[in-house]
């Protein structure tokens, strides 16, 4: 599966507006398959098929009952939408059911005007794991205590690597190290999140949350805050959804608002059981909905480059 997200980085990407309906296409799709019954079925093609992680192929109506029967309680993040020709997309997503994690691809066509479902494609991915929530209060509570890495681990568990250091009250990357992420102790599921970073001169990173699953054992997927320098970053540079602020590859920001490379800057995310904010030095840079709310760590990415962050801490969503 991860090949298939691999591979969908060639094919010619939507323009913003087509994205987001195909995004929301596919949400309704999923509140349909969560409600169950024959609704579901207006989102698919009759040439529709189904291909499960254990080899099965449903066709047609038949199609009904399994599509009912399982993902009632399933959250899915649509991760990227391509065109590969006029008329025809396809859709990478990440989901989550319980303890169970993995990858979906979906194939649409246009089909009198309508997008329909074509095909869809399950796998599973390893790692994601069944936390529960945390409890906060109203008050403020710090996730870094700015001398050792109380409350940390690798992203896959275990020991924090040696990729990270604490340097003058920082969780700081370790350039060039090997790319392991770090992530909470501790699961959150309705939260407001703030912290301080700045970055080194074409470095890139991610604060994320929502994580449905660990890759290879070094990152986690999720849905991730951006952190970047915009201008010297490869990707921040060209591409608007690869900016700070941003819900990476998903949202865009057509002017950056972070400070100078060396500067600090202030961010916050919010998540609340039906959406989530992103802000950036007061400024709101995303805001998009939710599906089904569920608890799991914070990530903070490692990109093989310098990134400092400082004073994170978390509260309850008012």
């Amino acid at each position: 599966m991860w090949r298939l997200a691999v591979a969908l980085l060639v094919l010619g990407k939507l323009p913003a507006n087509d994205a987001a309906a195909i995004r929301s296409f596919l949400g309704a799709y999923r509140a349909a398959v969560r409600q169950g019954g024959a609704g579901q079925l207006t989102y698919l093609s009759p040439r529709y098929r189904v291909f499960l992680p254990y080899g099965h192929i449903f066709e047609k109506l038949p199609v009904a009952e399994p599509l009912a029967a399982r993902g009632r309680e399933r959250s899915e993040f649509v991760v990227s939408v391509y065109e590969p020709e006029a008329d025809r997309a396809v859709a990478a997503a990440v989901w989550r059911d319980g303890a169970d994690a993995g990858m979906a691809d979906y194939t649409l066509a246009r089909e009198r005007g309508q997008w329909k479902i074509v095909t869809s494609r399950d796998g599973f991915l390893p790692g994601a794991g069944q936390f529960t929530a945390d409890r906060l209060g109203a008050e403020w509570e710090p996730l870094f205590d700015g001398k050792s890495f109380a409350g940390w681990e690798a992203v896959a568990g275990g020991a924090v690597p040696g990729a990270w250091r604490i340097d003058d009250g920082c969780l700081v990357t370790v350039a060039g190290e090997g790319a392991v992420s770090l992530r909470t102790r501790r699961a959150f599921a309705a939260f407001e999140l703030e912290w301080e970073w700045k970055v080194a001169a074409g470095a890139n990173s991610g604060v994320k949350y929502r994580l449905y699953a660990v890759r290879s054992g070094v990152d986690a997927v999720g849905m991730e805050y951006q952190l970047a320098d915009d201008d010297g970053d490869p990707g921040a540079r060209v591409d608007p959804e690869q900016r700070s602020g941003t819900l990476y590859g998903v949202t865009a920001m057509a002017r950056s608002g972070a400070r100078m490379v060396g500067e600090w800057n202030t961010s916050r995310i919010v998540v609340a059981s039906d959406h989530v904010e992103h802000w950036l030095n007061g400024v709101k840079t995303a805001q998009y909905p939710v599906d089904l709310p569920f608890a799991s760590p914070i990530s903070l990415q490692h990109h093989r480059s310098e990134v400092r962050f400082r004073n994170l801490r978390i509260r309850a969503v008012r």
